[in-house]
């Protein structure tokens, strides 16, 4: 008779541990795709940066043919 009664607690134990493990399965799952977004978020985040750092440089080209351009006119303005 005493085997009866422990089998339900080892049922019980086991489910409990079915259930925790999946719980932690669940929550790896979750922890994996957040750091994926967060990997995509960064990489993302990194190519607007380098975006916005080619813009001063791209404007400041644009300036410099303008200059060159106005130096151009004018001299030949002059003759």
């Amino acid at each position: 008779m005493r085997k009866k009664r422990q089998q339900p607690q080892v049922e019980q134990h086991t489910a409990c541990t079915d259930e925790k493990f999946f719980a932690a399965y669940e929550q790896i799952k979750f922890l994996r795709e957040q750091a994926e977004f967060l990997c995509e978020l960064v990489e993302s985040q990194n190519l607007h940066l380098q975006y916005k750092q080619q813009q001063p440089e791209e404007v400041e080209q644009e300036l410099k043919a303008t200059n060159q351009n106005l130096c151009i006119a004018r001299t030949l303005n002059t003759l």
